[in-house]
């Protein structure tokens, strides 16, 4: 029974692929030669001129070596800027070290000013200064006041002498006035 059932399957299976037109080749029509299209002429025709420019179309040795050299410059030009672009990257770090120990120098210094200011004695200055260097403090019998005129001009005299190219300058700038 499963035999029959097999062969019953099997010729339904066939008979539908034998149905199938796609797969069936007799299906189509065979077309005489006259009932094809037309071949078009591939033939192209060219002017001279044409025809040495596409013998030309090769390729061109100048264009080849200016391709070339743009190539190299182009190249020349990135790796110039990569270049920069590190050494800027190195000196802001070099930049931001130095800043940074810097600031750790400037709070020593303050350090060590707070510890001088703390060590030095005050008492110990005036005494020094009033048995070893014969001073007294600032009293009023010791301020004078002057007063000027809006002409009076205070002029340094100094008496160089060390330069003969600064005397002769002298000399001319004094004869000049």
């Amino acid at each position: 029974m499963q035999e029959t059932r097999r062969k019953s399957a099997r010729i339904e299976y066939q008979d539908a692929f034998d149905a199938n037109a796609a797969r069936n080749i007799n299906v189509m029509p065979e077309r005489s030669p006259e009932e094809l299209p037309a071949r078009r002429n591939n033939v192209v025709q060219l002017t001279e001129k044409q025809l040495r420019k596409a013998r030309n179309a090769g390729i061109n040795p100048l264009r080849s070596v200016l391709s070339v050299v743009a190539v190299a410059l182009v190249f020349t030009l990135l790796t110039f800027y990569i270049y920069g672009q590190v050494q800027l990257t190195e000196l802001t770090e070099n930049i931001n070290a130095a800043k940074s120990e810097l600031a750790q120098l400037e709070s020593v210094e303050v350090q060590l000013q707070m510890k001088a200011m703390a060590d030095i004695d005050v008492t110990e200055i005036e005494s020094y200064a009033r048995n070893e260097l014969q001073m007294e403090l600032v009293n009023q019998k010791q301020i004078t006041y002057i007063s000027l005129n809006n002409r009076d001009v205070g002029e340094v005299v100094a008496n160089d002498n060390g330069n003969i190219f600064a005397s002769i300058w002298s000399f001319l700038t004094s004869w000049a006035e």
